[in-house]
């Protein structure tokens, strides 16, 4: 059977202001066994490689997103990076050299053209950069990716579980701008993302799928039945408190969706998904501070979500500079 994990990252509170994407990201594991959620077996089967004590250095650390990036702290970026690459190295059998071109272009959902409606030239924007950016971002220790991935390698071989896929969708801020002027907020963006996923492994496999999300905020059963009704034929199972479960039909198969409270925190795939769209959207948030850092060196660094007066007094300092550079005010904030 097939476990796939999916978690966003750059959501934010319902008003929040914002910088960078909303990235949506899936991984699947191929198992031959059940699995039960709530004991959940995969950190103790890749115990071996897998831990999510941040204070084990011979391991891949897989814990909540949110400790990994904390306020920039270099030391756990670097935890969080090895654990990124090791499993891009597992499933694309090399690491990738640059961001834009090795990276980007194998983990982008169903050749996503992220920037192809872009309303400025992104590779002189704060999105880009004309050269490539080179990886690992935070130097990570390469033979270290290297030796714990084919360790890694090995432990799934013998526990019978098998890495398959990993893909994130991604929303630029001028597409969720866009989108809100719609009426259409980010979690319905979110929903519509999941569902893009549900409707890929339905039309290209065949074995008994279970999909796990954690809890949208807001959004219950009678709002993702109107979601993804439009698309699918779905069926609700009784509720259970801090989930919503439902049946998905698509063209004579059908799949399990669970959204889960708290998902990311004891539900593996999740939680790996987590990190791996939160490793793309803190690449996008480098790559903004180092843009404007490149017209004003003063800047102090911003991260991507406002939290006080720093954000503030970031954004007032750059709107000069967004304007010189031609860039609109609905690529730059959300």
């Amino acid at each position: 059977m097939l476990i796939v994990g999916i978690d966003e990252n750059g959501l934010g509170f319902r008003n929040q202001r914002m910088l960078g994407p909303l990235v949506v990201t899936a991984t699947a594991f191929r198992i031959k066994r059940g699995y039960d959620f709530n004991k959940d077996f995969f950190w103790n089967e890749l115990k071996r490689v897998v831990s999510r004590d941040k204070s084990n250095k011979q391991s891949l650390i897989v814990c909540d997103s949110k400790e990994l990036f904390k306020s920039n702290n270099q030391k756990t970026y670097k935890l969080a990076e090895s654990t990124v690459l090791a499993f891009y190295s597992l499933l694309n059998r090399k690491l990738p050299q640059d961001f834009d071109n090795d990276f980007f272009s194998e983990i982008v959902f169903n050749g996503q053209g992220f920037l192809s409606d872009c309303p400025v030239n992104w590779k002189s924007s704060l999105c880009g950069i004309a050269t490539p950016y080179n990886l690992p971002a935070w130097k990570v220790e390469t033979q270290f990716i290297k030796n714990i991935s084919e360790k890694l390698k090995e432990v799934l071989r013998r526990k019978k579980i098998e890495f398959i896929f990993w893909k994130s969708r991604i929303f630029c801020p001028s597409a969720l701008n866009k989108a809100g002027g719609q009426n259409l907020d980010k979690y319905w963006l979110e929903v519509q993302a999941i569902g893009d996923f549900i409707n890929l492994f339905l039309e290209n496999y065949t074995e008994e799928i279970s999909f796990f999300s954690g809890k949208i905020d807001g959004w219950g059963e009678k709002k993702i039945l109107s979601c993804l009704g439009e698309r699918f034929e779905i069926l609700p199972s009784p509720a259970k408190a801090g989930m919503d479960i439902f049946t998905v039909f698509h063209k004579g198969k059908k799949l399990k969706l669970c959204f889960i409270k708290s998902g990311d925190k004891f539900i593996f795939p999740i939680s790996l998904s987590s990190i791996f769209g939160k490793y793309i959207r803190e690449i996008f948030i480098r790559r903004i501070n180092e843009f404007f850092q490149k017209f004003d060196s003063s800047l102090d660094w911003c991260g991507g979500y406002r939290q006080g007066r720093k954000f503030d007094c970031f954004l007032k300092r750059v709107a000069k500079i967004a304007t010189m550079e031609r860039i609109p005010q609905e690529c730059l904030l959300r």
